[in-house]
């Protein structure tokens, strides 16, 4: 059974698109887990694109760790800040970057155009971890 189907059904019946489970919203756990489905049919319901976890993590940033280059793809499109950090100012460029899935890296880069030379907390950036002094134009 696809879990989007019964989402679609909760949330005709009238559940909360941001009712959470351990402080992260049904978006959030979808964009976690990769579930494009269930995310679709969360964001035409009106699922917060930038809701936040306990971490500070939005979707995005979830989608992006995981190296889901659709999920990323769909949450920008659907209005999600691509610029969006967590509680150590890490992007989804820094996520997606230090987990190495080099798709999704062209995609926010190239694509998306986000800042490549946002830096963390520990002024690093995605691209040169620990060395931003190196990051050339």
């Amino acid at each position: 059974m696809q879990y989007s189907l019964v989402v679609e059904a909760l949330l005709t019946a009238g559940a909360n698109t941001e009712s959470c489970l351990h402080y992260k919203t049904s978006l959030l756990v979808a964009a976690g887990t990769g579930d494009v489905a269930t995310a679709r049919v969360l964001w035409r319901k009106g699922a917060l694109t930038d809701a936040i976890d306990d971490r500070s993590q939005t979707a995005l940033l979830l989608a992006a760790t995981i190296g889901h280059h659709t999920m990323v793809s769909l949450l920008v499109d659907s209005g999600a800040n691509k610029e969006a950090a967590d509680k150590y100012e890490q992007t989804a460029l820094h996520h997606t970057a230090s987990n190495g899935h080099d798709s999704s890296v062209q995609l926010l880069i190239g694509t998306l155009g986000v800042d490549r030379k946002a830096m963390d907390n520990n002024q690093r950036t995605a691209l040169l971890p620990g060395r931003s002094d190196l990051d050339g134009d």
